[in-house]
């Protein structure tokens, strides 16, 4: 760590500490019957700018994670209880949190069952401003200094392509060429991380793996939520040039889809 205490983010000068990734993702003991998931939580300094601008996007971020189908039960209780009481405070509704053009449908789980979901567009800017700041939060953790240069997303548990009238090509090849960047990029990131330990005192809510500078001199990282939403990452450095096309105009055309869950089913 510095000698001095500065901002994990911008290097001023620190007022305050934040955790990483925000400590709204942690159910608290009164929620799990006795369990609290808000211990040995990772925290960096932070000044008053970084600390307070976060704090406004912790809410989305846990309305944008926690009910994402597939996750473990831990999540969906979280959703049930934390999520729903930060809802209710703001008089508002999941699906105007998390996702816009929400489109209700049934899923059927692995036992055959069936149970209501919501799938919409998710506020990709925002989102990815929130990894952001945990990135770079991590990124202080494993180097005690802030990072210099730009840190890139994929959200594996985002669908990045849409069913789309066939005559609609260039709608189609955008999402497409994203889905394809995210499942090679996956297989990458892991072959990179095999041997790279994975941290996080409380794996049922959040690990990640930091891994090595690359061959094009980026740094690899993983971060999982909830056991199941994976988002890929590499920090870019200054003075680093990609050699491979930039997933950003990708992005921009391309039609996101999140599912959320919207009630507890029986099991």
């Amino acid at each position: 760590m510095p000698k001095r205490r500065i901002c994990y983010y911008c290097g001023r000068p620190a007022t305050s500490k934040e955790h990483v990734p925000p400590r709204c993702l942690f159910p608290e003991e009164k929620d799990t019957g006795g369990v609290d998931f808000r211990v040995n939580l990772f925290t960096v300094p932070a000044c008053d700018r970084h600390n307070s601008e976060k704090a406004r996007d912790d809410e989305f971020l846990l309305a944008n994670l926690a009910p994402i189908v597939g996750n473990n039960k831990l999540a969906l209780h979280h959703t049930y209880t934390k999520l729903a009481r930060a809802i209710e405070h703001t008089g508002g509704e999941l699906q105007s949190i998390a996702v816009k053009e929400p489109r209700a449908f049934f899923a059927v789980d692995e036992d055959g069952k069936t149970y209501p979901v919501i799938g919409g567009k998710p506020d990709m800017p925002r989102l990815t401003d929130c990894f952001n700041k945990i990135a770079r939060g991590i990124y202080f953790l494993e180097k005690g200094e802030p990072f210099d240069g730009e840190c890139k997303f994929i959200p594996g548990y985002i669908s990045f392509f849409h069913q789309v009238e066939e005559s609609d090509k260039a709608e189609r090849e955008g999402p497409r060429d994203v889905e394809l960047s995210k499942t090679v990029g996956r297989s990458m990131l892991k072959r990179e991380l095999e041997e790279i330990p994975v941290r996080g005192s409380n794996p049922e809510v959040f690990t990640y793996q930091f891994g090595n500078v690359d061959q094009f001199g980026l740094i690899p990282l993983l971060m999982t939520f909830y056991e199941s939403a994976e988002v890929m990452g590499a920090y870019q450095p200054s003075g680093i040039a990609l050699p491979f096309r930039s997933l950003d105009d990708l992005f921009k055309q391309a039609k996101v889809t999140i599912t959320l869950e919207l009630k507890e089913r029986d099991d």
